[in-house]
């Protein structure tokens, strides 16, 4: 019975970890296209954005880098957090 449980428990992990990686790149992708977008069309061509902190946590903040002035990364904010899917943006 205990057997059954674990490799019940184990299986379930095994399918939800992989169900999340596979997810969050798929989500990642769309938001990273929306972002590199955002900065194409304000003049940022070398601008990037992480979804990771510096642990490696994944989360919905874009950290964003570029060349840009000051009104030109406000704008860029704007529009990014404007998206239902990305819940803040910050400039590094």
């Amino acid at each position: 019975m205990t057997a059954k449980l674990l490799t019940g428990l184990a299986l379930t992990y095994l399918l939800t970890y992989a169900a999340y990686r596979y997810e969050r790149q798929a989500l990642l992708a769309k938001l990273g296209t929306y972002v590199a977008t955002v900065m194409i069309v304000n003049n940022v061509n070398n601008g990037a954005a992480r979804w990771t902190d510096s642990a490696g946590h994944t989360s919905r903040t874009a950290r964003l880098t570029g060349t840009a002035d000051s009104a030109t990364k406000a704008q860029i904010t704007a529009e990014i957090t404007a998206h239902p899917g990305i819940h803040a943006a910050v400039w590094h």
